[in-house]
């Protein structure tokens, strides 16, 4: 097989394509499909090679694809969930301790918002030496405890979210509003046994913009604060559609929110309206039964990969079979020696 230009450009859509439909091993099957290309070039091959090699190639692709891109996200849900978890229990351990919740931030003699509870809850999360280190006679961004950003603790990022790259941001924010068993400006929060598990006390979001050390959570009572998204009514979910196989998708997108009695619990965000997403978040006010809401739908982005990567392995292979080098046939007779 000759090494030409469309060659390469093939070869580039080959390798692009499988890295689309089987991600990390992606490279693996690229490198599969170089062999078998060569293959089909150097043996004196038939169609039925040719038709050999795409039945195993095809064969190779139904092994993989069932594990594909959503076992990866399934693995980010889940640690995002257990997050979210570690948190709502390292609250209710402070609860316990101080008959309260933490404040929702710690406020300077006039009233400016110094310091955010994810410090205070530091030692419940086993990070006693960043709590230590931090210094509560400075602001959250003073310069001894601006260094501490850097040192964000894993727990209070989701991994799903698109910005889990910046260690300095949080994924989870407490729920802070006049109907919130979160309320603002109070040193002391009670959690009332009748409400706790029918109140949200943190939810997950992406894009918050907010340091993890930062005073600043979302407000119930305009929806939205500077930095989070919640356009229409809905959240900023860091989980796209949850694939469950590779063509199609079925449940929508969602957030994870911890509820004041410990557990957590799955919010769609894609069928709640403005005025039931306050209700939903009020305290006392959540009923999971309501807002379990599935729905299945092809996903497009999975099926024109598969497309685009069939296709250009077929052409590969093709291309490969038709240039092969053919035996040359010697005409004449050979009976008579020079």
């Amino acid at each position: 097989m000759r090494f030409t230009l469309q060659t390469g450009l093939l070869l580039f859509v080959v390798l692009g394509s499988s890295l689309a439909v089987f991600g990390a091993m992606g490279v693996l099957v690229f490198a599969i499909v170089l062999v078998i290309a060569i293959a089909l070039n150097k043996w004196k091959a038939s169609k039925l090679d040719l038709f050999v090699s795409l039945l195993i190639i095809l064969l190779l692709a139904g092994l993989v694809l069932p594990s594909l891109q959503s076992a990866r996200e399934c693995s980010r849900i889940a640690q995002c969930s257990n997050n979210l978890h570690q948190v709502g229990l390292a609250l209710l351990e402070y609860e316990a301790s101080h008959h309260s919740l933490p404040p929702t931030c710690i406020r300077d003699k006039n009233g400016k918002p110094m310091h955010s509870w994810r410090v205070l809850i530091l030692p419940y999360l086993g990070r006693r030496d960043l709590y230590d280190a931090y210094k509560f006679d400075e602001p959250w961004d003073g310069p001894t405890n601006k260094k501490l950003l850097d040192k964000r603790p894993s727990v209070f990022a989701c991994p799903s979210s698109s910005d889990a790259f910046d260690i300095r941001t949080t994924s989870y924010l407490a729920v802070v509003g006049h109907n919130t068993l979160w309320q603002s400006g109070r040193t002391s929060n009670p959690v009332p046994d009748q409400l706790s598990g029918r109140s949200v006390i943190v939810c997950e979001t992406s894009e918050s913009g907010i340091r993890w050390t930062e005073p600043r959570d979302f407000s119930l009572d305009t929806l939205a604060v500077e930095g989070v998204r919640a356009t229409d009514g809905q959240l900023a979910s860091a989980h796209g559609p949850l694939s469950r196989g590779f063509f199609y998708h079925d449940t929508p997108r969602h957030v994870w929110v911890a509820m004041a009695d410990g557990s957590v619990q799955l919010l769609p965000v894609s069928v709640i309206e403005k005025s039931r997403l306050r209700d939903l978040l009020s305290a006392g006010k959540f009923d999971s039964d309501e807002i379990v809401s599935c729905s299945r739908g092809i996903n497009w982005t999975n099926c024109a990969a598969l497309a685009v990567w069939l296709a250009s392995v077929g052409l590969l292979f093709y291309r490969a079979w038709r240039s092969r080098k053919k035996p040359v046939e010697i005409v004449g007779d050979h009976s008579e020696s020079c």
